[in-house]
């Protein structure tokens, strides 16, 4: 059994320019007695000084030896994540971005929520968007704020409901235990997450929905609370948009867990081509003017581009996916779910 603590995962690719502040924050915990804890680099096959720098701003904050640098070549967050948590000491794990700032009782949150909650794999706070000094902020940034994982994540403090079903992944923190049954048990994400310069995405949701289907439940709290730096070439609507193919396009995998959760059994619903034929039928409902502004002159604010992008997104990812393998996918994902749902109410 691990011994009790937070081992904070900092996952970086070529995060030399943002690292500083992300680790200043880290530096200025307060830690009750009696909490063990730890910072855990992943330099994700950075071509960077990530590490060497990481190395020499700990030491110069002289926040002593509980900070150590891995590896993992293999480029993907999930990736990063996955060698984070089999480096880590400590029975609670925080992930982090290099562009997360905690609040200084963050950590020692963390903790006190997995103690006093033995149900809860996992948890995650309210986050707030920082700028460059003088970034003037598009109108349409709050309406969709969500999609930079920024806002509160519920209205209250407590139990996630179903019909949200997952926490942002910029500060996300989960039960090593609940974690380690789930790959045990034969679980490996169809999501790499992001990747480089790619606007991959979704791994943080399909953690959630995996660990729900065990049985597990989310908490969400306000007392969580971190800033999520966005530097101004992210805030901007071609890049939302990108964002959003993304968004469609982690949609397929997560249809997987999701049609576990709601209990579906294995009808045509699991067909490629009878999905494949909804997703045509979604995207041309959104109307050929609609379509054509979207991929040729978006506007701004315009909810129909980030639709047709979503769809679009979706509808590609899609089509690379042969029938059998869609089919195959399925199956076998859920035959995943079942053993570790198994192992969790042994």
């Amino acid at each position: 059994m691990k011994t009790k603590g937070v081992s904070v995962i900092l996952c970086c690719h070529n995060s030399e320019s943002r690292l500083r502040p992300t680790l200043q924050h880290l530096a200025a915990q307060h830690i009750t007695i009696g909490i063990p804890w730890e910072v855990i680099l992943v330099d994700n096959a950075s071509t960077d000084q990530t590490a060497h720098l990481a190395k020499s701003v700990w030491q110069q904050y002289g926040c002593g030896n509980n900070f150590k640098v891995v590896f993992e070549t293999k480029l993907g967050l999930m990736h990063a994540r996955i060698r984070g948590l089999k480096s880590a000491s400590f029975a609670y794990i925080c992930f982090i971005d290099d562009d997360n700032w905690l609040d200084v009782n963050y950590v020692q949150q963390v903790y006190h929520i997995f103690e006093s909650h033995p149900e809860v794999a996992v948890c995650g706070g309210k986050i707030e968007a920082v700028f460059e000094p003088g970034f003037q902020l598009p109108s349409w940034f709050h309406d969709y704020q969500h999609a930079y994982a920024v806002g509160a994540q519920g209205e209250t403090e407590g139990i996630v409901p179903d019909s949200r079903g997952y926490l942002w992944g910029a500060g996300f923190s989960f039960r090593k235990s609940a974690l380690i049954r789930l790959f045990d048990s034969g679980f490996r994400p169809l999501l790499t997450d992001r990747r480089g310069k790619l606007l991959t995405s979704g791994g943080d949701a399909e953690l959630c929905f995996a660990l729900r289907a065990c049985g597990w439940k989310l908490w969400y709290s306000p007392q969580l609370r971190l800033r999520h730096f966005i530097p101004s070439f992210r805030a901007d609507w071609d890049y939302l948009l990108k964002m959003y193919k993304g968004f469609g396009a982690s949609r397929v995998f997560h249809k997987v867990y999701l049609f576990f959760l709601n209990g579906h059994k294995r009808t045509k619903l699991f067909r490629w081509f009878y999905h494949l034929r909804k997703d045509f039928k979604r995207i041309l409902k959104l109307g050929k003017k609609n379509i054509l502004t979207a991929f040729l002159k978006p506007t701004p604010g315009n909810g129909s581009d980030i639709e047709a992008y979503f769809r679009y997104g979706k509808l590609i990812q899609k089509l690379k996916i042969a029938p059998w393998t869609y089919n195959k996918m399925y199956k076998d994902v859920h035959k995943v779910l079942k053993k570790a749902k198994r192992i969790y109410h042994s």
